[in-house]
């Protein structure tokens, strides 16, 4: 065996770090604790160590090493590193009657005191970043409690020019818009509040079909329109001439449409441009909204999409919103197997968010079948508010339809024993008997011959699921939007389930 592999041999079997060095401080060999110590290049072999740029960390080591070539004698050197760890040294020259080498041992050991402080520095950063979410938070609550708040002024004020200027129907038509639109404001932050809470806990399920993404761009767009129009900007749509199918759920695809839109409305100066276009790239369909609104500064690129984080809301706030749109966008685009992305040139020249999902290998598009419409129905209303209760008995009535009313559900079972309704309005949270054993009771007695709708402030899959159980055919969200409940009865409860 050669001097090269008895050294590698010898230094294999060595637990602490080994350097062997000649007297022209040349790596003769080392092993592998010491390529972690010294930062040696595996191989080492015929480096000079004064090549080992690691080593410039250990400038004392480097040194003693120097010394030691210089005068022979035991150099023992102990010293701290810039990341606390000690590292203990020995070099002795060892000579024989053909060879003189240099070997260099290093044990490490981590300061206590050095352990501490990093421990501390790191709890010290942890607290800082809860800090600043805890700051986001209250941030966000603050403005949460302002635009829940903010609706209730225009709501009164209106229905008091209404009942003081009842006979004049031009104002109370101006009156009702305000009610109307300040309602459906407040109703929108509540679903996304909820949207978000739902996507966080992992609770959201998506009610996947083949679904033509010009379909979803379309009702996006509609939604999107009043927006739109009220901040006098121009929109352009262009889409394919052709079908563009994704495996999605057309409630949230056109969600996450209607968001772009809005958000681009919003932080765009009234006049602005909104560009909407759809296009197919490879298996994927690109949706791309752009404006020429307020811009986005470089340091918030990546983190426009975070939850509790904004950034300069001085134009959208008038316009009311919790800033939740583009967190939702991302989560629903990621639930659907895409991507969304953000570009910008920074404040004042406009964004670019750039939906992408991949498309779907069925051609087959999901249709509800036609229902048969119905003419003036019989309905119950189970409610135990009582301006809820009422405002639904009025809306029914005046399109047409013979209304009941039930203040609990006990006498709302006992009333739809004796009226034999075709339809029934429950509320889920009613006093003494719930919506769900309403249901069950209502089910068991009178089989398929009525149909149930729920009416609950909860909208979760659990709460879906388990109306669907107790017997109920649909599930709908208060408030309950009264054009909403028109079409439903016209053509069945098939959609608002």
């Amino acid at each position: 065996m050669g001097h090269a592999d008895f050294l590698a041999a010898m230094l294999g079997a060595l637990p602490i770090a080994t350097l062997v060095l000649d007297t022209a401080g040349v790596i003769l060999a080392c092993n592998t604790p010491a390529e972690r110590t010294f930062g040696c290049p595996a191989g080492a072999a015929g480096v000079p160590l004064d090549e080992v740029r690691a080593l410039d960390r250990l400038p004392a080591v480097q040194s003693a090493v120097r010394q030691t070539l210089r005068e022979p004698a035991p150099v023992d050197v102990e010293t701290v590193d810039a990341d606390g760890v000690s590292v203990t040294c020995r070099l002795r020259l060892i000579r024989s009657d053909d060879i003189t080498v240099l070997v260099l041992t290093a044990e490490e050991r981590v300061e206590p005191l050095r352990v501490a402080n990093a421990e501390l520095r790191a709890r010290l950063e942890e607290l800082r970043d809860a800090a600043e979410v805890a700051r986001h938070k209250d941030d966000f609550l603050a403005m949460l409690a302002h635009e829940l708040r903010n609706p209730l002024a225009p709501i009164l004020s209106a229905m008091q020019v209404i009942r003081r200027h009842q006979d004049n129907a031009e104002v109370v038509q101006r009156a009702r818009e305000i009610v109307e639109r300040q309602v459906r404001h407040q109703a929108r932050l509540l679903d996304d509040l909820l949207d978000v809470s739902r996507i966080t806990r992992g609770r959201i399920q998506l009610r996947k079909a083949p679904v033509d993404v010009r379909t979803a761009v379309a009702t996006a767009v509609e939604a999107a329109k009043p927006l739109i129009d009220s901040r006098r900007h121009t929109l352009t749509v262009v889409v394919p001439d052709t079908p563009v199918r994704v495996q999605g759920d057309p409630t949230r695809l056109t969600q996450i449409v209607a968001n772009l839109l809005d958000n681009a409305a919003k932080y765009s100066d009234p006049g602005g441009q909104i560009d909407l276009a759809v296009r197919r790239e490879d298996t994927h369909v690109v949706v791309q909204v752009r404006d020429t609104g307020m811009g986005i500064a470089r340091d918030m690129l990546g983190r426009v999409f975070d939850l509790f984080t904004q950034g300069d809301v001085s134009i959208a706030r008038s316009l009311g919103g919790l800033g939740l749109g583009l967190t939702l966008v991302r989560s629903l685009t990621e639930l659907h197997g895409g991507t969304v992305a953000v570009a910008s040139d920074g404040p004042g020249r406009g964004s670019e968010f750039t939906v992408r999902l991949p498309l779907s290998t069925s051609d087959a598009i999901e249709c509800p079948p036609p229902r048969k419409t119905p003419g003036a129905r019989r309905v119950l209303v189970i409610e135990d508010n009582a301006d809820a209760r009422e405002m639904l008995r009025l809306a029914l009535e005046l399109d047409g339809h013979q209304v009941e009313t039930a203040v609990d559900g006990l006498s709302g079972v006992e009333t739809a024993l004796r009226i034999m309704p075709d339809l029934v309005l429950v509320d889920i949270g009613l006093p003494g008997l719930d919506g769900y054993a309403v249901a069950q009771r209502l089910r068991a007695a009178l089989g398929d011959r009525l149909t149930l709708v729920a009416l609950t402030g909860y909208g979760q899959s659990e709460d879906r699921r388990r109306a669907s159980e107790s017997g109920f055919d649909a599930h709908l969200v208060k408030p309950v939007d009264p054009d909403v409940l028109t079409r439903a009865l016209a053509t069945g409860f098939g959609a608002a389930a």
